[in-house]
């Protein structure tokens, strides 16, 4: 780990061949304007952790060009009210042409020191041009700041979409106050698209949807797919919420089981379960546990 260190420093540990990871703390201190903007190779580069403000972490990533690298881990550090801005975007781009689409498998973002609303496809966009990636965990989630996230259910499907090889998928944070908050609905995408997928990790999902959609988008019997973890967070704002009937719920529960007939844990330790998807889950596991007792009979 480098700390408070210059962008020279990474210069010149990444053009070292012996060198496979780099963990740096880019210094808050100005970048001067030697700083070269030719590219340059970082070739046996396969873990790259970054911490600092979006324009100095872009001005290190644009000339890179690290064809080996496996996993990226980027923590955005900002002191910008209102959210996302198009230096930050700017990073993200930087951050996606410096890979091979071929080799990055894993990509960590940290921008829990943002302070306002950040849309989640703007901040996805350009990364969603790398097929290959297997994890994602994006963190976003700090009381102090009160962060938080927007996103589309056709947004998920993009995500789904775009990273059909993707394995884990964590999102962390919380929907804005004033966002439609996204329908589970959106479950379906993952379903239909990412048949590898095997831990999912995603803020509130609204539950208020009508019966008829669940049954007319269900699949025609309980799939294959191997989803073992599905974690739901608590919402951090506090909005008015449906409380389900039992129907509901046992809907509910089925609609979440026919999609993923293998899940093993509903509940992360360090979360606490909305009413409505504790209700869900503990109708799960009974129906759960009715079929196997059925099964063994």
């Amino acid at each position: 780990m480098f700390c408070d260190a210059g962008p020279s420093v990474f210069l010149e540990l990444a053009k070292i061949p012996a060198i496979r990871s780099i963990c740096l703390w880019l210094s808050s201190r100005p970048v001067h304007d030697s700083l070269t903007t030719e590219p340059y190779n970082a070739p046996s580069l396969e873990q790259l952790t970054l911490m600092g403000a979006p324009a100095g972490l872009t001005r290190l990533l644009v000339p890179l060009r690290a064809a080996a690298l496996t996993s990226l881990e980027l923590t955005l550090i900002t002191n910008v009210p209102g959210g996302w801005h198009e230096c930050d975007v700017a990073c993200m781009r930087a951050a996606a042409n410096a890979v091979s689409p071929a080799s990055l498998r894993t990509i960590t973002l940290d921008l829990g020191a943002y302070w306002g609303s950040v849309e989640l496809m703007t901040v996805l966009q350009p990364l969603l041009q790398l097929p290959t990636i297997t994890r994602f965990e994006l963190r976003m989630l700090s009381l102090a700041s009160r962060p938080s996230l927007t996103m589309t259910e056709d947004g998920f499907a993009r995500i789904a979409e775009a990273w059909v090889h993707i394995e884990v998928l964590n999102i962390v944070g919380s929907w804005g106050p004033a966002a439609p908050t996204p329908s589970a609905i959106v479950l379906l995408y993952f379903w239909k698209s990412c048949p590898r997928l095997r831990q999912l990790s995603l803020p509130y999902l609204n539950l208020d949807v009508e019966p008829e959609l669940l049954t007319d988008r269900l699949p025609a019997k309980p799939s294959s797919h191997g989803l073992k973890r599905l974690y739901i967070y608590s919402d951090l704002f506090v909005r008015p919420r449906s409380t389900l009937d039992s129907n509901r719920t046992r809907e509910w529960a089925s609609y979440v089981l026919r999609l993923f007939t293998f899940l093993e844990s509903t509940s992360d330790p360090h979360m606490i379960l909305d009413s409505p998807w504790r209700n869900v889950t503990q109708e799960m596991w009974f129906m759960r546990s009715a079929r196997d007792g059925r099964a063994d009979a």
